[in-house]
C-alpha cells in the first residue's frame, strides 16, 4: 500500500487515542507507545500500522495530538496544491466550452481549499503556541467545512457534459477531499466532546451590546450599517451618468487595492448597472454601499440554459474575506424557464448583507460557502431560491416566493451540508414568508443537510407538510430540520413530515445553538459522530493493498492460472484459452487479457474478411457481391465497436462502472449482431457462400462472444459483493437520476440548448440547414443537405426538412452524430422509397432511411418503403445508432418495415405499419405510446407484429412496447378473420420482447405469439405479457412455452424505460414525453399464480436476486411529467380510445397521434412523484446474487484479479 494512502489512516488512529486522552479515557501515564498500540488494535495488517504510524509521528519530533493534527494538515494543503496542478492540464486537452468552464471553476475552487487549509493551519500554529481566543476554533471549523465542499461544486460545474473528463477530474480529487474530512473529522472530535448545553437556557441571540451582529464585526462595521452613507468616508463612487469616479461596478473592484486590511468602501449610486461582478478573493474587505433596493440594481441573466456552470451564473460573485453589502438589488432576470440562474453567490468568510434585495427564480442566492450574515434583506424566487453549504444566518428577512412553471413545486431552501462535522447549515430567524403558492421550506440537497426555522412568520400557502424529499428516501434519517416557535396561518407543526431528522425544537437552549453568537462563531450543536465505512472504501481500500504484488514478476504458471480464471466465465472457453496464451506474453493482469481477448476478436473480424475466398465465388453473381460488400462494412464497424470498448475498459474505474459496463455491454452487443447481419445478407445467394462466410467468422465471432461474456462477469462479481449498490449509491442520488431542479442535467452526450429543440415548432427554432421541395430552402433534396452537415460534430446540427414527398434512399452515415431532423408532421414530410429483397436488394440495404450516426433524433416525419407486400422484406427505417429518439413519426411498409438493428433506440408516440415482423432486429428499444398497425397482407399469409433477434443470452437487447396499441389498418379490419395475426415470433435463439400495459384488439390470436419456420427457439426465448388490455389481453390460451414467463411486478420492472435502456439519463431531460417506470397501477401480485422462477438465462445481462424477485437497481422516477393527464386505470374489457378528427395528435396515452406537429411539452422544475410514477415504499430490499459460475468457490480470488490493474 502506497504511504500516502496510509495517511488518513494513520491521522485517524493517532488522533483517536490522542481524543482519549484528553476526555480522561485512557490514564495519562500510558506511554506513547502504548497509545500507539491500543490505536492499532483489532485493525488488519496490525504490524505494517505500527510501523508506519511510530515512523509518522517521530518525524514530527513532537507526541502531541497537536502536532499530529497540524501534520496532517500541511499534508493536506501539499495534496490540495498537487491537485491544482494535476486540473489544470486538462486545459490543454480539446474540450469543450462548458468544460473548460468547469476546469476554470475547479481551479478557482480548489485555490479557494488552499487558501482554506493555509488559514487553518496558521491557526493551528498559533494553537500549539499557547495563543489562546474563543474564536480560532470556530474560523478552524469553517475553513475546513468550506474546504471540504469546494471539491463537490467542482464536479457539479460539469451537469450538462458527457461526464467523462469528470472522471478524471474527480480521480485528482478524491485523496484531498479524503485528507480534509479526517482532519475536519478529528478536530471536531478532539474539541467538542463532552456536548455542554448553554448556561442560560432562555438565551437564543447574543448579547444585547452587539444588536444581533456577528461578533467579528467591527464596530466600525456595524456602525457603517446601521447609520448609512451619511457622515461615512467612502473611498471610491461609481455613477452611470459620469459624476463619479467610475461608471461600472467591475472597474472599481478591479482598482480596489488587494488584501487589504481596513475597510475600502465603494458607493454605487442609484441606476440599473447591468454587470457580471467576480469579486476574487484577493479583494479583502470590500463595502458596496447602494442608494437603496430597487435604486441601486446590479442585473444579469447568466443562466444554465446558456451553457454556463450554475457557479458561474451569478450575477455578482463575492470571495474576498469581510465583504459587507448594504442597499443594493442583486438580481438575476433569467426566467423560470432558463433554470439555474444565480444572483448573488457568497464565498466570503464573515461578510454581512443588510437591506439588500436578492431576486431571481431558481437558485436566486447561492450562500456556498464560509460564515454568512443577512439582515432585514429580501430574497425571492421559485426553486431552491436559498441553497448552498456556507454558515449563513438570515435575521429579519422577508422571503418572497414566485410563480413557477406549470407542474413545479416551490422549495424555499436546498442547504448542501456533505459531512456530519462541516459547521454549516442555514439558520432564518424573526424572518417573513410571504407565498403566494404552494410551498415548501426545503428539501435535503446533500446527506446532512441542515436548515432551522425559529420565530419566523409563515402565510398560509406554506405547506402543511412543510418539507420535501430531494427523492425517495434520500438523506431522511441523516438530515437535520428544526422549527421553534414560528407562527402565522402556515407555521402548524401537527402535520409536518414524520421523518428522522426533523424537529421540532421545545426548548431555548437548542435554538440557542443557531443563533448569530452560536452558530456562525463556529460553536458546534452536536456531539462529532464518527463515519462508517461504506463499501466503495472497502474495495478501494483492497485494490490499493494488490497494488503492491506488482513488483513481483510474472510466471508462467500464474499467467496461465490467470487465462484459465478469465477463461472460465465465457461460452468458448477453448478458443479463449489457446488465443490468450499466445499473445499474453507470461502477463498475469487481469485487465490486460481482457484487453487482449477484444483485441483477438478484432483481428479474426478483420483476417475473416480480409482471406475469405467467399468473394471470388460469389463475383458473377450480383446478390453474392452485395453481400460481401456489406459485410465487409459491417466488419469495420464490428471492430469499430470492439475498439472502442477496449478504449473504455482501458480506463476502468470501478467507481462509475455502472456507466461504464452499459456502454460496454451494448456495444460488444452491436459486435456481434453486425457479424450476424453480415451473414444474414447471404440468405439468396446460390451455392454454399453463406456457410463459407460463416466458417471464416466462426473464430471472430466466438472472440466476441466471450469478450462480452468476460464484461458481463465483472457485473455479476461486483453485484455479488455489494459492489453496484454500495460504490455508486450516492453518486446516482446527484448525477444518474438528477432531480429537476439543481441537477435537472441534459443527457451525458447531448449539449444544452437540445432541449429546447425538441418542445420548440419548427419557426421558433435555430435551424442549421432547410430542405424544401418547392425550393423555398437551400436544398431540394435531403442527400444534397447531408454533403453539408459537419462530420463528428460535438454539437446539434439541426435540419429542417419542410413538407413534401422526398422520393430518395437516404444514409446517415457514422460520421453524422448528433443531427436533428425536425419535419412539418408525419404525413406532410415523407422520405420515400421502394427498394426491395424481390428486386435483388439485401433487407439491411432496402432500407429507405438509414440511420448510423450516433445520437440521431428524429420528430415529425413519415419513412415510408412503398414495395408492396408482394415484394417481402422492405424496410422504411433502418436504425443501426445508439442513443437515438424518434419522436411523433411514422414508420410505413409491408414485410419488415422497421429494422431496430442495434443499440439503444427510443420511440414515442410513432404509428409503425405493416404485415410481417414489421418491428425487428437486436436494439435494446423501447417503445412507449405508439401504435402498431397491422395491414392487409397477401393471401395466406400471417401478420406478426415483432421479431426480436437477440443472439447472445449476455446482450443486453430486447423489445419493450410499453402503452402502446396493437390493431388492424381500416382496409385490414374486415378481413382480420381470414389472415391470422401474432404479437411476435423468435427470430433468433434467445429472442425477448415484452409487452406491457398496452392495448390488444380482438385481431391477435389466443396463442398470442408464433414459431419461427424450422426452428424451435420456445426453450431460451423471453416473452412477458404484462398487464394489458382489451380484447385479446386474457393469457387462458396462450402457448404454454417454456419461454414465455409469467412474472411479478417487481421483476417486469427491470424493462421499465428507466432501467432496461437508462433513459432517464439520456431521455427525460429532453421533455420528449417518457415514462420511467409503469404507468398505470400495478396490480397486486396474485398468490394463485404460479410466476415462472428465476433461472441464470434469464438474467445473464441483468441483476438478478432469488425467486421472488431480480435486484433493482434505479431509484424511483421523479423526473416524469407528462404532457397530457396519465391514461384511465386499465380494464381488460376496455376499448381503445378514438382517435380524434385530426389523426396524428402525439399524445401519453395508447391512441395513435393526432395532429401534425408535437405538442409544446412544459420544461418541468420540481416535478412531484406524478399519478402514473409509482413507488413501493414498504417493498423489502432486494439483495444481488451473482449467478452460477464455474468457479463460485473463487469469487473473492478471481474479483481480486480482475481489479490488480485497475
Amino acid at each position: 500500500m502506497a504511504f500516502t494512502n496510509l495517511i488518513p489512516l494513520i491521522s485517524t488512529l493517532l488522533l483517536s487515542s490522542f481524543l482519549l486522552l484528553s476526555h480522561g479515557l485512557i490514564d495519562q501515564n500510558q506511554t506513547f507507545q502504548s497509545m500507539i498500540i491500543q490505536a492499532c488494535d483489532k485493525i488488519n495488517n496490525q504490524d505494517s500500522c505500527l510501523s508506519n504510524l511510530q515512523s509518522h509521528v517521530e518525524s514530527h519530533g513532537h507526541h502531541t495530538s497537536l502536532s499530529v493534527l497540524r501534520a496532517a494538515l500541511q499534508n493536506t494543503l501539499n495534496e490540495a496544491m498537487k491537485a491544482i496542478d494535476s486540473i489544470t492540464k486538462f486545459n490543454t486537452l480539446s474540450i469543450s466550452y462548458r468544460e473548460q468552464l468547469a476546469i476554470n471553476d475547479c481551479k478557482e475552487l480548489l485555490d479557494f481549499s488552499v487558501s482554506e487549509l493555509a488559514w487553518s493551519l496558521s491557526e493551528m500554529n498559533k494553537i500549539r503556541s499557547g495563543f489562546k481566543n474563543p474564536q480560532l476554533e470556530g474560523n478552524l471549523k469553517a475553513w475546513l467545512s468550506a474546504a471540504l465542499s469546494n471539491q463537490d461544486t467542482c464536479l457539479e460545474g460539469f451537469e450538462g457534459t458527457d461526464r467523462r473528463l469528470e472522471h478524471f477530474v474527480k480521480g485528482s480529487l478524491e485523496q484531498v477531499t479524503q485528507l480534509i474530512g479526517n482532519v475536519l473529522t478529528l478536530y471536531t472530535q478532539m474539541h467538542s466532546l463532552p456536548f455542554r448545553p448553554p448556561r442560560n437556557n432562555n438565551a437564543t441571540y447574543t448579547e444585547n451590546g452587539n444588536k444581533g451582529f456577528p461578533k467579528w464585526m467591527s464596530d466600525g462595521d456595524k456602525d457603517f450599517l446601521v447609520s448609512g452613507r451619511k457622515g461615512m468616508h467612502v473611498d471610491s463612487v461609481v455613477a452611470l451618468d459620469g459624476s463619479g469616479d467610475y461608471r461600472s461596478i467591475g472597474q472599481a473592484i478591479y482598482e480596489a487595492p488587494t488584501y487589504s486590511k481596513r475597510r475600502y468602501v465603494i458607493y454605487v449610486k442609484k441606476g440599473v448597472y447591468q454587470e457580471n461582478i467576480d469579486m476574487k478573493k484577493k479583494k479583502t474587505n470590500i463595502m458596496l454601499l447602494g442608494d437603496g433596493i430597487g435604486r441601486t440594481v446590479i442585473t444579469g441573466n447568466r443562466n444554465f440554459m446558456q451553457g454556463w456552470t450554475t457557479f458561474r451564473t451569478a450575477t455578482v460573485a463575492v470571495s474576498g474575506k469581510g465583504f459587507i453589502a448594504r442597499d443594493i438589488t442583486f438580481r438575476n432576470t433569467a426566467g423560470p424557464q432558463s433554470h439555474q440562474g444565480v444572483a448573488l453567490r457568497v464565498d466570503s468568510d464573515q461578510s454581512a448583507f443588510y437591506r439588500c434585495s436578492i431576486e431571481g427564480h431558481q437558485d436566486t442566492l447561492y450562500a456556498h460557502s464560509l460564515r454568512q450574515f443577512y439582515r432585514e434583506c429580501t430574497i425571492s424566487g421559485t426553486i431552491d431560491f436559498i441553497f448552498g453549504n456556507g454558515a449563513a444566518v438570515l435575521q429579519n428577512c422577508k422571503i418572497f416566493t414566485l410563480d413557477p412553471l406549470p407542474l413545479q413545486k416551490i422549495t424555499i431552501t436546498a442547504q448542501g451540508r456533505k459531512d456530519p462535522h462541516q459547521s454549516t447549515g442555514f439558520s432564518i430567524q424573526d424572518s417573513y414568508i410571504y407565498a403566494n403558492k404552494p410551498t415548501y421550506l426545503g428539501r435535503p440537497w446533500k446527506m446532512y443537510s441542515r436548515t432551522v426555522f425559529m420565530n419566523t412568520y409563515m402565510s398560509k400557502m406554506v405547506q402543511p407538510r412543510g418539507w420535501l424529499e430531494w427523492y425517495g428516501d434520500f438523506a431522511l434519517g441523516t438530515l437535520w430540520y428544526g422549527e421553534y416557535k414560528n407562527y402565522g396561518p402556515g407555521s402548524s407543526v401537527s402535520d409536518r413530515v414524520r421523518w428522522p431528522g426533523y424537529h421540532v425544537i421545545s426548548d431555548a437552549s437548542t435554538a440557542s445553538l443557531f443563533s448569530v453568537g452560536r452558530f456562525i462563531d463556529g460553536m458546534s450543536w452536536l456531539p462529532g459522530t464518527g463515519i462508517r465505512f461504506s463499501a466503495a472504501m472497502v474495495v478501494a481500500l483492497t485494490v490499493t493493498s494488490l497494488k503492491k504484488d506488482k513488483s513481483k514478476g510474472p510466471d508462467v504458471s500464474a499467467s496461465q492460472k490467470a487465462i484459465t480464471n478469465i477463461c472460465q466465465t465465457t461460452d468458448y472457453e477453448q478458443a479463449c484459452v489457446e488465443s490468450l496464451k499466445s499473445a499474453a506474453n507470461d502477463t498475469t493482469d487481469p485487465k490486460k487479457l481482457i484487453e487482449l481477448a477484444f483485441e483477438a476478436a478484432m483481428k479474426h473480424i478483420n483476417d475473416a474478411v480480409k482471406n475469405s475466398t467467399v468473394l471470388e465465388q460469389v463475383q458473377k453473381d450480383q446478390r453474392g457481391k452485395a453481400a460481401f460488400a456489406t459485410c465487409r462494412d459491417l466488419a469495420n464497424r464490428a471492430v469499430h465497436d470492439l475498439k472502442r470498448s477496449f478504449n473504455k475498459f482501458n480506463t476502468f474505474d470501478i467507481t462509475y462502472f455502472d456507466n461504464m459496463l452499459s456502454d460496454l455491454k451494448i456495444w460488444l452487443s452491436g459486435a456481434i449482431t453486425y457479424q450476424e447481419t453480415c451473414l444474414d445478407g447471404f440468405e439468396g445467394v446460390p451455392g454454399d457462400s453463406g456457410e463459407k462466410m460463416r466458417d471464416a467468422l466462426k473464430m471472430a465471432m466466438e472472440m466476441t462472444s466471450n469478450a462480452l461474456a468476460m464484461v458481463a462477469e465483472i457485473a455479476t462479481f461486483l453485484e455479488s459483493m455489494g459492489g453496484s449498490q454500495n460504490i455508486t449509491s450516492r453518486r446516482l442520488l446527484s448525477e444518474r437520476l438528477p432531480v429537476m431542479g439543481h441537477n435537472d442535467d441534459f443527457p451525458d452526450w447531448m449539449e444544452f440548448n437540445k432541449r429546447k429543440l425538441l418542445n420548440a415548432p419548427p419557426e421558433h427554432l435555430k435551424i442549421d440547414l432547410i430542405v424544401a421541395k418547392d425550393g423555398s430552402g437551400k436544398y431540394r433534396t435531403i442527400n444534397e443537405a447531408l454533403k453539408e452537415i459537419p462530420r463528428n460534430s460535438n454539437r446539434t446540427f439541426v435540419l429542417h426538412i419542410k413538407e413534401g414527398i422526398y422520393q430518395e434512399k437516404v444514409h446517415i452515415d457514422s460520421t453524422l452524430t448528433k443531427l436533428f431532423m425536425i419535419g412539418d408532421g408525419p404525413t406532410k414530410t415523407r422520405i420515400t422509397g421502394k427498394l426491395n429483397y424481390k428486386d435483388g436488394s439485401s433487407t439491411f440495404n432496402s432500407a429507405t432511411v438509414a440511420v448510423e450516426g450516433d445520437h440521431f433524433i428524429a420528430r415529425d416525419i413519415g419513412f415510408e418503403n412503398s414495395a408492396g407486400p408482394i415484394k417481402e422484406q422492405a424496410v422504411a427505417l433502418r436504425v443501426s445508432a445508439d442513443l437515438v429518439i424518434f419522436y411523433n413519426c411514422h414508420m410505413d411498409g409491408y414485410q419488415d418495415t422497421l429494422y431496430a438493428h442495434t443499440y439503444r433506440q427510443y420511440y414515442r408516440d410513432c404509428v409503425i405499419s405493416g404485415t410481417i415482423d414489421f418491428i425487428f432486429g437486436d436494439s435494446a428499444a423501447v417503445f412507449q405510446g405508439c401504435t402498431l398497425l397491422f395491414r392487409k397482407p397477401l393471401g395466406g399469409q400471417e401478420c406478426i407484429a415483432t421479431a426480436q433477434g437477440r443472439t447472445n443470452v449476455r446482450q443486453p437487447t430486447g423489445f419493450v412496447l410499453q402503452n402502446c396499441t396493437f390493431k388492424a389498418d381500416p382496409e385490414f379490419q374486415p378481413l382480420t378473420k381470414h389472415h391470422k395475426s401474432y404479437l411476435g415470433r423468435p427470430w433468433r435463439q434467445f429472442s425477448r420482447t415484452i409487452i406491457m400495459e398496452s392495448f390488444l384488439d380482438d385481431l391477435i390470436q389466443p396463442l398470442g405469439w408464433v414459431k419461427w419456420p424450422g426452428e424451435s427457439y420456445i426453450e431460451t426465448l423471453f416473452y412477458v405479457e404484462f398487464n394489458n388490455r382489451g380484447p385479446a389481453a386474457p393469457k387462458a390460451e396462450r402457448e404454454k412455452w417454456p419461454g414465455i414467463k409469467e412474472l411479478p411486478s417487481n421483476r417486469v420492472q427491470r424493462f421499465t424505460a428507466a432501467e432496461f435502456i437508462d433513459g432517464t439519463r439520456w431521455i427525460a431531460p429532453t421533455k420528449v414525453p417518457y415514462n420511467a417506470e409503469f404507468i398505470f397501477p400495478v396490480p397486486k401480485d396474485d398468490p394463485n399464480i404460479k410466476y415462472s422462477p428465476v433461472v441464470p438465462e434469464e438474467n445473464k445481462d441483468l441483476g438478478s436476486a432469488k425467486d421472488k424477485a431480480a435486484y433493482v437497481n434505479t431509484p424511483p422516477d421523479v423526473l416524469e411529467t407528462p404532457a397530457t393527464p396519465p391514461p384511465p386505470p386499465p380494464t381488460t374489457d376496455s376499448t381503445p380510445p378514438q382517435p380524434s378528427n385530426n389523426s396524428e395528435t402525439p399524445n401519453t396515452d395508447n391512441s395513435p397521434p393526432s395532429d401534425e406537429s408535437s405538442p409544446s411539452i412544459p420544461i418541468s422544475g420540481i416535478a412531484g412523484p406524478p399519478e402514473t410514477s409509482h413507488v413501493y415504499a414498504d417493498a423489502p430490499a432486494l439483495s444481488p446474487v451473482s449467478q452460477p459460475t464455474k468457479f463460485t468457490s473463487n469469487k473473492l480470488s478471481v474479483l481480486k484479479l480482475y481489479f490488480r490493474g485497475v
